[in-house]
């Protein structure tokens, strides 16, 4: 389970932004507690996050502070060589001495408590760390390596370039601890801004959920199925491979049942049935809108996630989908979910609003409710409404109206407007200058 994520010196952030999803103790909404928080022994830890924020107010930034650090952490070893560049991109409003980026991540994992970060620029690795319930097991600065209690990291130093990760190449060489901190980024399934799943795969067990959950969406879909792939047509694909026809009797058996195994997945016999006038009618799924496609992929992500515990990262979630659809997949998430976590970012502020027809109940917790906007130095800030404190110094009323007051400006992480109309005026100031 993610507990935390800390970055700084990234893109639109300058200063450490830290998003949290650990359960504040003090906020007393039980009511929703049963479907929102995961219970843990050792603290207990929320479902989901919803970010808002002005457009360019770095939304999309931090999805891809975390997607950047994922990619790291999984690939460093394997992409690049010495020398190459970092692909990493610092904050450029300030003059520093120090142009690292740092990135953190807190999670927890069969009980125990993992705190791993490092921080780097464009050219190298300038510190990497480790903490196992806050017990240091290695520390780097450069190229010094101090192992306190991590024996799969000896005689692996030398062989860590500058600009890799030291836990990736451990991982590559197949140590334990190190394959453990990896495992839990594969955990994470990271969706940009209007991405598109065109290879669309989800497994065969999932179509009577993925069927029920589109059904009551009304988009007019009343069945999914994918067409059997026939075996003179995985016979056909195969020959169509070099070298297939001069395989032996067994490897051609074994070529042939991991084809049929990639075959299961595939996007291109997808259909969808649709009723009219008691006849059904067959569609491939290619030629359904934009806003079908965008939620039949985020309906597979959210099964998956919930199914195998992963953590669900989607940046504009309200894209192309109606605020009630919207609202109900994460209904959906959150009764499903047992440690599975989404995080996502909006302009839905529906999303905000207590549901009247589940009894008034609101979708989020405050702690679950984030906010970026911009200061003046074209700084990105990230705080939650459970930290937000009213003119008084209390903290905001359970039975507020979210909504009402963030469209208001009373939270901030809003665009500051004036009206179209006086860009006019601006551009006769600037005719009338010299």
């Amino acid at each position: 389970m993610l507990l935390d994520f800390t970055f700084s010196n990234y893109k639109s952030v300058n200063e450490k932004v830290t998003l949290s999803m650990e359960r504040v103790k003090k906020l007393r909404e039980e009511d929703i507690d049963a479907t929102n928080v995961i219970p843990d022994i050792k603290g207990d830890v929320l479902k989901s996050a919803i970010i808002y924020g002005a457009n360019a107010s770095g939304k999309t930034n931090v999805v891809k502070a975390i997607h950047f650090m994922r990619d790291f952490v999984i690939n460093s070893v394997r992409e690049g060589q010495s020398g190459d560049n970092i692909p990493v991109f610092p904050f450029k409003f300030v003059q520093r001495d120090n142009p690292a980026s740092m990135f953190e991540i807190r999670f927890r994992q069969a009980e125990r408590e993992y705190r791993y970060g490092f921080e780097l620029t464009t050219e190298k690795v300038v510190g990497e760390w480790l903490y196992i319930d806050e017990e240091e097991y290695f520390n780097r600065i450069e190229n010094d390596f101090h192992l306190s209690n991590f024996p799969e990291g000896e005689s692996l130093q030398t062989k860590t370039r500058p600009n890799a990760l030291f836990i990736s190449v451990c991982a590559n060489f197949d140590g334990d601890i190190s394959k453990q901190v990896l495992g839990f980024f594969y955990q994470m399934r990271i969706v940009l801004a209007l991405e598109s799943n065109e290879k669309l795969s989800f497994k065969n067990e999932y179509l009577d959920r993925l069927t029920a959950l589109i059904k009551v969406a009304d988009v007019g879909i009343s069945g999914i199925k994918k067409k059997k792939i026939t075996e003179k047509q995985v016979e056909k694909i195969a020959l169509s491979f070099a070298g297939y026809s001069q395989f032996t009797p067994e490897k051609k058996r074994d070529f042939l049942d991991m084809l049929r195994d990639s075959l299961e997945y595939a996007n291109d016999h997808i259909i969808t049935e649709h009723i009219v006038d008691d006849v059904v009618y067959e569609l491939p799924l290619d030629v359904a809108s934009a806003g079908t496609h965008r939620l039949i992929d985020l309906s597979v992500f959210c099964l998956e996630a919930i199914d195998e515990n992963l953590i669900f990262i989607i940046d504009e979630f309200d894209a192309r989908l109606h605020p009630l659809l919207s609202r109900e997949l994460i209904r959906y998430f959150h009764k499903e979910s047992k440690q599975a976590q989404l995080i996502i970012t909006t302009h839905d502020v529906t999303l905000m609003k207590s549901d009247s027809q589940r009894l008034g109940k609101p979708l989020f917790r405050r702690d679950q409710i984030w906010f970026l906007e911009k200061n003046h130095q074209q700084e990105t800030r990230l705080y939650s409404l459970a930290e937000f404190k009213k003119d008084d110094g209390a903290s905001e009323r359970r039975d507020a109206s979210y909504e009402k007051k963030y469209l208001e400006g009373r939270y901030g992480g809003i665009p500051i407007l004036e009206e179209f109309s006086d860009h006019t005026q601006y551009l006769a100031d600037q005719a009338d200058e010299p």
